[in-house]
């Protein structure tokens, strides 16, 4: 379908709807995966949670594919809801503010998430510090230390 044909087409209003429906079926995935990515940031699960972030990519790549599309018939409707039911209006109103709210959630548990990952690479961070340091040592002290016996029998 062509994008300007649907925001022109008679019932654009139906289309628009259908849209959002749909954007709020891909804030739900959006969502159910923020939950699992926290469980598998908490069990330190790096393949998980790298399967999961594909995942969660194509859910975000078929919300911007549609994007433009959206844009344009959410202007069409700030310039002419008035002229629909104000039951339907109101439920449309309802669901953007909805989407709206969940897409909130998501990015402040995005954000929460990076700081979790970014807590566990330090810690990683310093305990191979720790690991380079106390391997430095034991070469430094394995190094000063007599090749040979210390002690040898003289009376042979």
């Amino acid at each position: 379908m062509n994008i300007a044909t649907d925001i022109r087409e008679k019932d654009w209003f139906s289309v628009l709807e259908a849209e959002l429906s749909e954007r709020s079926r891909l804030v739900d995935l959006l969502d159910d995966a923020v939950r699992r990515q926290s469980t598998l940031i908490e069990e330190e699960d790096a393949d998980g949670l790298v399967a999961l972030l594909d995942e969660r990519q194509g859910v975000v790549d078929r919300i911007e594919r549609g994007a433009e599309r959206l844009v344009l018939l959410l202007e069409r409707f700030q310039a002419e809801a008035a002229q629909f039911e104000a039951s339907r209006v109101g439920a449309v109103r309802e669901l953007i503010g909805r989407i709206g709210s969940r897409l909130d959630r998501v990015l402040d548990a995005d954000a929460r998430a990076l700081a979790a990952v970014e807590g566990i690479m330090n810690g990683i961070r310093t305990r191979l510090q720790e690991a380079r340091v106390s391997s430095r040592a034991k070469t430094a002290y394995t190094a000063s230390t007599p090749a040979g016996p210390r002690f040898s029998d003289r009376k042979a």
